[in-house]
């Protein structure tokens, strides 16, 4: 077999490895930002004061949502997430609702609501309400609010009338392989990078090795025959499932809040 031929078979088994990654992985979860968030305010959520964000998912499947909040203290009341689709002034339909304690939150860090049942009607407005009537004014949650309207395809409204910006969320999808990858290196193109929160930039650079890795060793197994390059194999192997593993994990949520 001449070395022309090795290296395309190579090429050849790397790509079939990665196309059967893209098939097999059916979707993975994209928290998508909606908008930039600009000097972030707090709205108290105690008594009779309610908020609520109205939304439009631009993907085929919204499958979560992630919020942070902020807490003046540790008293333990009840918090209720609804999202619901109003179908006309008098009529709405509940999408999700969950109640969880207050106490478990902490300030400032983004906790996951995962929907029972994917909402697939993108480009069709759905109201996020967020309301806490056991809690007092010293002791209540309060969802971050942008001060400016950053977000123009949505509102916020509360108990006390409009307000000027919008609730920070993110929406949640299940989207294909590539098309995550593909936002997550649109940000790193046009955005500002942050190693951490760009997966798609650790995802690329994992792939690149695993691909020079399998060249490496087919081309040093077929052409040159050299036994000792197996060990790179089981190398590149335990990278692909490295790879295997972020991608399933990765992007499942860190912090959650238990209902009650």
């Amino acid at each position: 077999m001449s070395k022309t031929t090795s290296l395309f078979l190579a090429i050849f088994l790397a790509a079939t490895i990665l196309l059967g990654l893209l098939v097999v992985v059916k979707g993975v979860p994209l928290k998508e930002n909606l908008f930039i968030h600009s000097g972030p305010e707090t709205y108290s959520l105690y008594g009779g004061n309610w908020v609520e964000q109205k939304f439009v998912p631009t993907r085929q499947k919204l499958i979560g949502l992630e919020l942070p909040f902020k807490k003046t203290n540790d008293v333990d009341h009840p918090v209720k997430v609804t999202l619901i689709e109003r179908i006309d002034e008098k009529h709405s339909r509940l999408l999700y609702q969950a109640t969880f304690s207050s106490k478990a939150v902490v300030s400032n860090r983004g906790y996951t609501f995962w929907l029972d049942e994917p909402w697939e009607k993108p480009d069709q407005s759905v109201w996020l309400q967020l309301t806490a009537s056991a809690a007092t004014s010293s002791a209540s949650v309060s969802p971050i609010i942008s001060r400016v309207d950053n977000y123009l395809a949505g509102e916020t409204v509360s108990s006390e009338g409009p307000l000027d910006g919008d609730i920070m969320f993110r929406p949640i999808y299940k989207v294909p392989v590539h098309r995550f990858v593909g936002y997550y290196l649109n940000r790193i193109a046009f955005g500002k990078p942050v190693l951490y929160h760009k997966f798609g930039l650790l995802l690329g650079l994992s792939l690149g090795l695993g691909i020079t890795g399998l060249v490496w060793v087919f081309v040093g197994r077929l052409v040159f025959r050299s036994y000792h390059q197996w060990w790179l194999a089981l190398g590149v192997g335990a990278l692909l499932v490295v790879i295997s593993a972020i991608l399933y994990f990765e992007t499942q949520p860190v912090f959650w809040l238990r209902r009650i």
